[in-house]
């Protein structure tokens, strides 16, 4: 899988706007099912509190606040500044909230940041998102720095707010410390960071549609390999091959106390397809490998 940057990811959901075609405001609705889709699974019927910031993000956190009532959930909404300064998919989708009085929205600003969220409410974060370019200070930073102390299970959206998309910073700054992150077509770079862990929680990878052939057009020397491109490796094998068919693997490894290494690495190549395995270990180690690597020469 390509791992791309925020600027490509950008350029990659204009060039399915184009090519589909779709309109950005639909491309938002339908990342904003996905989510609601995987949250539903996971919390049926909870109550939930949407943070919203006036960006595209924050238009993702109002979609999925609709589509929430929408399936009778009790929700209320968290605006991160003002309406007037939102993107344009942002207004629409507020336009759109407003429209079920049943969700309560409030609107947050410097003079008054309060929030009273109960703790059985799953928080769903959507203040910022890949386009953060810079820390977040004054009271939204404050704001972020109570959330975290809440007990409350909290999903972010596409990216924890105030982490950035390509790298990482000082664990200080405010970040949303998340129990699971919604992520759209493919992980973000900074989530490979070990230090990321701690903010984003389990990630989950949504297929939102977007154009596969734009995709693998970018140029990136970032790759991961998942679950298929692993599959797509291994070879098949026919009724009547023989084992010398199939390339032979050669192991040297293990000391006294430490065969850890040679049983999985020899596991691992028959696992991979090898035709045959030779597996040299100390002597001391030899019974331990027969016994859990049969399949194997050892000598």
């Amino acid at each position: 899988m390509k791992l791309l940057t925020a600027e490509q990811i950008r350029k990659l959901d204009q060039l399915t706007i184009e090519r589909e075609p779709i309109s950005s405001l639909d491309l938002m609705e339908r990342a904003a099912l996905r989510c609601v889709d995987w949250i539903w699974l996971k919390y049926p019927k909870k109550k939930f509190a949407v943070l919203a910031g006036t960006g595209n993000n924050g238009g993702d956190g109002l979609a999925i606040a609709r589509m929430l009532s929408r399936r009778d959930s009790d929700v209320e909404v968290y605006v991160f500044g003002d309406r007037k300064s939102g993107s344009a998919d942002f207004a629409s989708n507020l336009k759109r909230l407003e429209e079920f009085p049943e969700v309560r929205i409030y609107f947050l600003d410097e003079e008054n940041h309060l929030l009273s969220i109960l703790p059985e409410r799953i928080i769903v974060d959507a203040i910022f998102g890949t386009g953060l370019s810079r820390k977040i200070d004054g009271w939204r930073g404050d704001v972020i720095k109570e959330l975290n102390e809440l007990p409350n299970n909290t999903i972010a959206i596409d990216i924890p707010s105030g982490m950035f998309a390509e790298q990482w910073k000082e664990s200080s700054d405010p970040i949303i410390r998340a129990s699971d992150t919604l992520t759209f077509q493919m992980p973000k770079l900074s989530f490979l960071f070990r230090e990321s862990h701690r903010y984003t929680g389990r990630i989950n990878v949504l297929n939102i549609g977007l154009d596969r052939e734009a995709r693998q057009s970018f140029d990136t020397p970032f790759h991961l390999t998942t679950r298929i491109d692993a599959k797509a490796l291994v070879k098949s094998f026919h009724s009547f091959d023989h084992k010398g068919d199939h390339g032979q693997v050669q192991i040297i490894a293990g000391s006294k106390g430490s065969m850890g290494a040679a049983v999985l690495s020899t596991q691992a190549a028959l696992r991979s397809g090898a035709g045959l395995v030779r597996t040299h270990v100390p002597k001391c180690g030899l019974n331990i490998l027969q016994i859990t690597c049969p399949e194997a020469m050892c000598s």
